[in-house]
């Protein structure tokens, strides 16, 4: 098992890359979109990017935009998308990726039944699938909801089009309502498929990406299951500030009621958390308490995966003494 970081498209690619080498990520996952990642970004950085990747060691693989459709009913909307998704295959492939992932949005009925939707899905994967290949690289299909392509549908999908799986654990777990036994039935049915994983949490209502054990997934069952069916890349796809600064408040309440129970008795002023602001100083608490939990997620999952002693001496030999992080192990 190896771990990667994805970018987030907001930030600056280059710094990104450097935040998956500074915490020692093993590769790094490049989401080719907008507004900072876009096919023309990367081809303009593209020297850039291939030596920072080469000076952190990174392995990379890709991740196509999200938001376009695999399958539309309007041709001509059909057409762009279909030649977006091959730009970015193009762009990721020149500095590197030879992996690249795609999943479908949802499928939009309009005057088409979803049959139909679905074969026009499978025929625009077949097709970039081939493109793909012809350029040296695999294309992966991601698991999303129910309602863009259920699993049935996805066997049909992987069969005939010859790709093989991204697993998004987050994805099944809001689609499951919460169910991490159904997350765990679902790895087991495609396992043969899944060569690539996608790691977050939440709190089985939404795909909100939280960090590693922060949401209600049941990671103690999760990590042995899938440990015993796979052992390849996994990618951790952590939310920006919206989590931090949800973890940064939580913090701050149970700072100030141990306080509160500490000074029982004590006349006290009332203590108020403000509402947070959007200045530079707020800007860089939320970029701290994003990497932290980033890094945190990391060393959950190496922990669960290899066991507590392998992870501290892992860390140990990454950072000397005196400029590894605090580890929570």
């Amino acid at each position: 098992m190896i771990i990667g970081y994805v970018n987030r498209a907001g930030k600056e690619l280059l710094g990104e890359i450097e935040l998956a080498g500074e915490l020692s990520f093993d590769y790094f996952e490049l989401t080719v979109e907008s507004p900072n990642s876009t096919s023309s970004i990367i081809r303009e950085s593209k020297r850039q990017i291939i030596e920072h990747i080469q000076s952190y060691n990174l392995g990379i693989v890709g991740h196509m935009p999200w938001y376009l459709h695999v399958a539309f009913p309007y041709e001509s909307v059909q057409r762009a998308c279909i030649a977006e998704f091959e730009d970015a295959i193009d762009a990721a492939g020149e500095v590197g990726a030879k992996k690249i992932t795609i999943h479908t949005e949802f499928l939009p009925k309009f005057h088409k039944t979803r049959e139909e939707l679905v074969q026009q899905t499978i025929q625009n994967i077949a097709g970039l699938s081939d493109y793909c290949r012809s350029r040296g690289q695999n294309l992966l299909i991601e698991n999303y909801m129910d309602f863009s392509m259920n699993a049935n549908e996805l066997e049909q999908l992987i069969k005939t089009c010859r790709v093989g799986m991204t697993y998004d654990v987050g994805h099944e777990f809001a689609n499951s309502k919460g169910d991490t036994q159904k997350v765990i039935a679902f790895a087991r049915r495609f396992s043969k498929n899944i060569v690539h994983m996608h790691f977050s949490d939440n709190d089985g209502k939404a795909d909100s990406h939280m960090a590693i054990s922060k949401g209600k997934m049941d990671w103690k069952k999760l990590i042995p299951a899938l440990k015993s069916i796979y052992d390849g890349p996994i990618t951790l796809e952590i939310a920006d500030t919206a989590g931090a600064l949800k973890s940064q408040a939580i913090n701050a309440m149970k700072i100030t009621s141990a306080r509160a129970k500490k000074n029982k008795g004590k006349k006290m002023h009332a203590i108020k958390i403000p509402e947070p602001e959007k200045t530079s100083a707020n800007a860089s608490d939320l970029e701290k308490a994003y990497r932290e939990s980033v890094f945190d997620s990391k060393v959950f999952v190496e922990k669960g995966w290899y066991g507590r002693k392998k992870a501290r001496d892992d860390y140990e030999y990454i950072y000397p003494k005196g400029k590894k992080p605090v580890l929570k192990i």
